[in-house]
């Protein structure tokens, strides 16, 4: 004989409904949106990693700093995109490269 299935529902077996979720259940461990004073921080070491990295390196940079102010923010747990920023702005324009 094959025993019972595991995890199966059986008449003593009591289930619990799922969740109902709506437009109005608060969203579960989201950060918040990024405040506007450090939206135009991350803008603006995109556009200073665009001066003082010519080229491909730079244009990387930009690309990343502006995705990660988008929605990247939600991902990054360690910080680095806010140390990159950091060094970016320190660079300054007379060490173009």
């Amino acid at each position: 004989m094959i025993g019972p299935v595991l995890g199966a529902a059986t008449p003593t077996t009591l289930t619990t409904p799922a969740p109902v979720y709506t437009s109005d259940t608060p969203p579960l461990h989201r950060p918040p949106k990024l405040e506007p004073h450090q939206l135009l921080r991350i803008r603006a070491a995109a556009h200073h990693a665009k001066k003082i990295y010519p080229g491909p390196v730079g244009e990387l940079i930009a690309h990343e700093l502006l995705a990660w102010a988008e929605f990247g923010y939600l991902l990054d747990r360690a910080g680095l995109t806010n140390r990159l920023a950091d060094h970016v702005l320190a660079q300054p324009l007379s060490d173009a490269r």
